[in-house]
Order: C-alpha cells, then sequence, then structure tokens
C-alpha cells in the first residue's frame, strides 16, 4: 500500500507545465459543459412550468388576448427595443401596456424565447434576463407597476 502511494507521489513529480495546463483547460472545459447544461436544463423546466400555467389559467377562464404571430411580433419589439446601444424604454412600456393579463405576458416570454443580442458573446438571455440587463431598478419598478395596475400578477 505504501508503495502504490509513493508511487502516486512520484508521479507529481513529474508533471510538466504543459501537462498542468492541459489538466486545467480539460477541467475548465468540463465547467463550461456542465454550467451551459444547468443552464439548458432550467430553461426547459421554466417553459414546462410557464406551459403548466398557462393551461391552469385557460381551465380557469381566462383566454389568451392575442394570436401567436402577435406574440412573436411584441417579441421582436422588445428585443428591438433592447439590441444594440442604447434602449427604448418607452417601445418596451408599450408592449406590456398592450398586455391584458397573466397568459398575456406568459405567451410573451413563450414568444421571445432565448435571443442573442448584437456584442454579446456566449449563451443568449430570456425576456427576464434581457430586461434586468437593460432597464435601471426604477425602470423595471414602471414595468411591473405597469402590470399590476392591470391586475396582472407577474413580477419581472
Amino acid at each position: 500500500m505504501r508503495e502504490k502511494t509513493k508511487g502516486f507521489l512520484s508521479d507529481l513529480d513529474e508533471l510538466t507545465p504543459q501537462r498542468v495546463i492541459t489538466l486545467m483547460v480539460i477541467l475548465i472545459l468540463i465547467c463550461v459543459i456542465i454550467y451551459f447544461a444547468f443552464k439548458q436544463i432550467r430553461s426547459l423546466i421554466m417553459k414546462a412550468k410557464r406551459v403548466a400555467e398557462i393551461n391552469e389559467l385557460e381551465n380557469a377562464g381566462e383566454v389568451a388576448s392575442y394570436t401567436q404571430s402577435q406574440y412573436v411580433s411584441f417579441a421582436d419589439t422588445l428585443f428591438a427595443a433592447m439590441n444594440g446601444l442604447g434602449t427604448d424604454e418607452d417601445a418596451i412600456y408599450n408592449v406590456f401596456y398592450k398586455m391584458k393579463n397573466k397568459i398575456d405576458v406568459l405567451k410573451l416570454i413563450d414568444a421571445y424565447g432565448v435571443r442573442n443580442k448584437a456584442f454579446m458573446f456566449g449563451t443568449g438571455k430570456n425576456l427576464s434576463e434581457s430586461l434586468r440587463d437593460e432597464l435601471s431598478t426604477s425602470e423595471m419598478s414602471k414595468l411591473n407597476v405597469i402590470l399590476q395596475t392591470k391586475g396582472i400578477d407577474y413580477t419581472f
């Protein structure tokens, strides 16, 4: 037993800078793969929860106010308002003024999906993440007040 330990420790003496760098690169790659896998799994779980909530609201008698293509158009408007340099807060607020109930907000979130903005590296962001990146705390509060005054129980 002692010889195996001694042999293992003697292998550590043979770690060259190239081997250390290789091991570090492999470790970093494994961490990145795990990060993206968890992010993808989280996204799928959140989508499943939204679909279940939409079904529950529809069973309670709530209906969507718009067609799927209209939600996509609203999502495109939001993306354009947040993409590139600067943010068009008024365009964002105008989209949320059009939401009439919680189903509308949930369908808008689904229509937005995950998008890559200009000058962005890595993975895309969903609507909540994009809004948090683009709007200040007071602007987010205003957006949430818009929803609350319409009786929509959803907070970004």
